[in-house]
């Protein structure tokens, strides 16, 4: 029953990804390789339950499990030797099979599972550290299934990171199930090198009074997309998806997002910031569907953008598609430049042309920031701070 499963997924994928208009460079997936601690240290998460991946495979050695409860994490290569009910009734049912989703399904080589028991309380953050060491030029492809049990409560954490410089292509789905009255805080940090690419999922399932809180944040490959799908499935279900994307350079971002609202009585909280310097491209389109039994939902849409540079360019499509009449939905895009006003009023304090542009960019992505989980909070900001000092660095893209 499980490779037999396994092989209709694997050959759903393929079908998926043959019938897809889109086209990634296919390149070979290849045994991971060895990594030292310090080349780890810079991405861990300090008091974590951290499970690490390297080149797309669970790296035992490196993980730090000994605080996690007993059966919450397995890695998805071993559990598919012997699939429990809960991998056989969920891995692969939500996601989908187009586009990079498609790929995963046909190459993933391995994962997490999180099985989070009703009324289950995480402490600690579970952090899934993907390092691609970029050693030569291969492709990982990786996929997570969480279930979260009946009032659970718990924060998941994904980073994907880069060191070498050669071409890498990462493919990364996620599957969260929220149960009823679950809440759960998830993240995705997405930090590999230029030299990579990046092409995630991550499916929201909701059900009765579940609360997710998503925060997003994309600064690293040369291209990368990330799709938000999200199913707001039963009465009570609250789900916010925030997002930084921070792009320079040439180097192209987008942040599709879909969130359905299938039940009466459900909330949902989208806002999306980019900072996009030299030549970068992003792109956001958001996409909200109030179905007709949906009554009294409550949807808001906020996508905002700050381009540093002429050369920058944004496309925003925000899209509310709403078929019942007792709702509150709002939507709404911006796009511009730091202000002049605000940029002479620190310069006549004695602030550097630099520093002063800093400091109002931070204040731009401030909102997304405060609103991640307190763990990531630190690391946010650092990140930000780093990629508005490197932006212009010469060299440092080529």
């Amino acid at each position: 029953k499980g490779p037999g499963f396994v092989r209709d997924l694997r050959k759903a994928g393929r079908d998926g990804w043959a019938a897809s208009p889109v086209k990634l460079a296919q390149l070979p997936a290849t045994q991971p390789h060895a990594v030292k601690e310090s080349d780890l240290a810079a991405f861990r998460l300090a008091g974590a339950i951290e499970m690490v991946f390297v080149d797309g495979r669970f790296d035992a050695a490196a993980s730090r499990l000994a605080e996690a409860p007993r059966g919450l994490l397995t890695s998805l290569a071993a559990a598919l030797e012997k699939p429990t009910e809960l991998v056989e009734m969920n891995l692969g049912r939500h996601a989908g099979d187009e586009g990079a989703a498609a790929l995963n399904a046909a190459l993933f080589s391995d994962g997490a599972v999180v099985d989070l028991e009703p009324r289950a309380v995480v402490a600690e953050p579970i952090h899934l550290l993907h390092v691609s060491t970029g050693a030569e030029p291969a492709s990982h492809h990786v996929r997570h299934l969480i279930v979260a049990g009946s009032s659970s409560q718990a924060t998941v954490i994904e980073t994907y990171a880069g060191l070498g410089g050669a071409a890498t292509l990462t493919t990364a789905v996620t599957e969260l199930l929220a149960g009823p009255g679950a809440h759960l805080r998830h993240a995705t940090l997405q930090r590999e090198t230029l030299h990579g690419e990046h092409h995630g999922k991550l499916v929201l399932r909701l059900a009765r009074d579940a609360t997710v809180t998503e925060t997003g944040l994309g600064v690293g490959a040369s291209r990368s997309e990330r799709t938000v799908d999200a199913r707001l499935a039963e009465p009570g279900a609250e789900a916010q998806v925030d997002a930084l994307l921070l792009a320079t350079a040439a180097q192209e971002m987008a942040l599709p997002t879909w969130v359905d609202h299938a039940a009466p009585h459900t909330t949902s909280n989208q806002l999306v910031k980019a900072v996009l310097d030299g030549k970068a491209r992003g792109s956001f389109i958001g996409n909200v569907l109030v179905r007709g039994v949906a009554q009294k939902t409550s949807a808001a849409q906020t996508n905002r953008n700050l381009l540093l540079s002429d050369g920058a360019r944004m496309d925003t499509t925000p899209q509310l598609e709403i078929h019942a009449d007792d709702v509150k939905c709002s939507h709404g895009s911006t796009i511009g430049q730091l202000s002049s006003d605000a940029l002479f009023f620190l310069r006549s304090r004695g602030i550097g042309p630099e520093p002063a542009r800093l400091i109002l960019t931070k204040a731009f992505a401030h909102e997304v920031i405060e609103r991640a989980p307190p763990e990531l909070k630190p690391t946010l900001d650092s990140l930000l701070t780093q990629w508005f000092a490197c932006r212009n660095v010469p060299g440092v893209h080529d």
